[in-house]
Order: C-alpha cells, then structure tokens, then sequence
C-alpha cells in the first residue's frame, strides 16, 4: 500500500499514477511516497481495497484478516485500527473478504462482502467516530430483502440514492430501506457489474460490466 504526502495533503491512487514521477509531482509539489506493510502496522499484505472517510482516514481491506484503518495527526504521523474484531475479540464480520468499500456523504462505511451481503458501518452518535460494537453495525442480505448476496460496487446518486452493483443480478438501487433491481429485463445485457458512476450533469447512470 502506497500513501502520497505532502504534510497535509492525500492524495489516491489515480493521482498518483497520473501525477508522480520518482518522488515528484509534475505539477512540482514535492512529496514523499511511504511503504505501509505488517513491519509498521497493516493487518497484513494483500490489500485488496481502499476508501478515505470524510475524516480523512483511510479504510482497506486485508484479504485474509479483514478491515483495517489508517488514521493520521496534524503531523502526519500514522496510526493503525483494527476493526474485524473488537475489545473482546469477537469477529464484528461474517468474512475477512471486501470487495469494495464506500464512504457516502453521511459518513457511513459500506462494504460489499465475497458472498455475505452489504455490512454498513454506521458512525457513533452521528458524529465522524466509529465504534467497534455491532451496535453501529447493518447488515443487508437476501435474508432481509438484497437480491444478491455477492455486491461488487458502490455509488451514491445526487438524490442519495445507494446503487450497488452485483456479480450476477445487475444493479441495485437501495431507497429508503427498499431495494430495486434492474437487470435483463430493464434492457441491461450483462448483470455480471463491476463499476457504477453516475453523471450528475446529464442524470444518467453508467454500468460497467463484464459484456461491456
């Protein structure tokens, strides 16, 4: 895992790919670019996903031991969470394995699983902080309505409105508690989704899936 800095500024991978040659930005802000592993404080190696919160902390997901989170201070100095268990040790998720992870306007964490459905963290006291209590924490199925257990993507629409998109059912829309399915027979081709981004100008949603 890689984390551009410039003492206060992050930036993400894109940015970073687009932007960065040795350790200096072309647009001639220097930086310095830090390995994180398990020597400094990952839950392990294999990063799999990444999403910044609206504190600026970076949630990822470690394939075989679940969800960490990078926090820092006013230094820049880095600090590590562990949120797949908690105080007691109790597993707070069904699986160590995350497909995707979002943070929406609100601040609450959503996290698409390989096989177990959408967990939500939601934030303690409608504050910016996370508690690890399963207090905090939702779980959508196909027990309580989700029509895929297998999400692989998220994205909020300018009306808050969560799309999700599934690895076999299209896409789903989740609005007020209720979930909408569009697939086939909406006229999509392929309902195998891998990402979703919505054009605010135009009001059109964008699919992108294994058939195009």
């Amino acid at each position: 895992t890689i984390i551009l800095e410039n003492k206060s500024t992050l930036f993400n991978q894109e940015f970073i790919k687009n932007n960065l040659v040795g350790n200096i930005l072309l647009n001639k802000i220097k930086a310095e670019v830090i390995k994180l592993n398990t020597e400094n404080g990952l839950l392990g190696n294999n990063i799999n996903c990444m999403s910044e919160d609206l504190k600026h902390n970076i949630w990822y997901n470690e394939y075989r031991t679940g969800i960490g989170k990078i926090s820092f201070d006013n230094n820049m100095k880095v600090f590590f969470s562990d949120y797949s268990v908690n105080e007691n040790n109790e597993t707070l998720f069904a699986t160590p394995r995350i497909e995707s992870i979002f943070c929406d306007k609100a601040g609450k964490i959503w996290l698409a699983t390989d096989g177990f459905g959408v967990y939500k963290i939601l934030p303690k006291n409608n504050s910016l902080e996370y508690e690890l209590s399963k207090k905090y924490i939702y779980v959508y199925s196909q027990a309580n309505g989700l029509p895929d257990n297998n999400p692989h993507c998220f994205y909020t629409d300018k009306e808050n409105n969560m799309w999700l998109g599934t690895t076999g059912n299209g896409i789903v829309k989740l609005n007020n508690e209720k979930f909408y399915s569009y697939g086939k027979i909406n006229g999509l081709e392929e309902e195998r989704v891998i990402s979703i981004f919505a054009d605010t100008i135009e009001n059109e949603l964008w699919v992108g899936t294994y058939g195009g």
